[in-house]
């Protein structure tokens, strides 16, 4: 079988397709929950979704993931404007069959958005996800509130150093395999070549 794809996932339709359809539904739901969160619920109240588990609890933070660095509003601002565009760049350079690699990069971007939307529009960003669970003398588990965005941030970045720093993920930005692994894989340099 022959096969020829473009040398980046940028001139690669499919990867494109799929890297801001990715990104569109992570920035979608995380504004349509804070959206439906702070319309249904009023700030700094409380609502029980799973006794014990999880609560929705409405705040404005300041801060960036987890409440980190109040009153930083600027700087988490021009720093979330430069990490967007290093996504974008890094898909850009990317081989077009690293899908997963496209998906984590998608959501870190979208979840991005999604709390520079809430710093422009709203000066703070808004949470409302807690984990309600206790440890011993009803110290959380988990103290912050937080949203969708920081979940996708946490998921993407994290899966990406993680895969990154073990060998599952390979930020290829020139010539070589385009899956990422030395077997099975379509070259895009030179001539078609046979895939077996």
């Amino acid at each position: 079988m022959v096969v020829s794809l473009p040398s980046n996932a940028w001139r690669h339709r499919p990867a494109q397709w799929w890297f801001w359809m990715v990104m569109g539904l992570t920035l979608a739901v995380d504004l349509g929950t804070k959206f439906l969160a702070f319309r249904l619920i009023p700030l700094n109240e409380t609502v029980q979704v799973l006794p014990g588990l999880l609560n929705f609890h409405t705040v404005l933070n300041e801060g960036a993931v987890f409440g980190l660095g109040s009153g930083l509003r600027w700087i988490f601002m021009a720093a979330t404007v430069a990490a967007a565009v290093f996504i974008i760049q890094l898909f850009a350079q990317s081989r077009p069959r690293q899908r997963y690699l496209h998906v984590l990069l998608a959501l870190s971007l979208g979840g991005a958005l999604g709390n520079l939307y809430d710093r422009i529009f709203y000066e703070k960003v808004r949470d409302f996800i807690h984990i309600a669970v206790t440890i011993s003398n009803d110290v959380p588990l988990w103290p912050w509130i937080f949203n969708i965005a920081d979940v996708a941030l946490v998921v993407g970045i994290g899966t990406l150093l993680v895969g990154w720093t073990f060998g599952w993920i390979e930020l290829q930005t020139g010539g070589g395999c385009a899956c990422g692994t030395a077997k099975g894989c379509e070259t895009t340099d030179g001539p078609p070549k046979s895939v077996d």
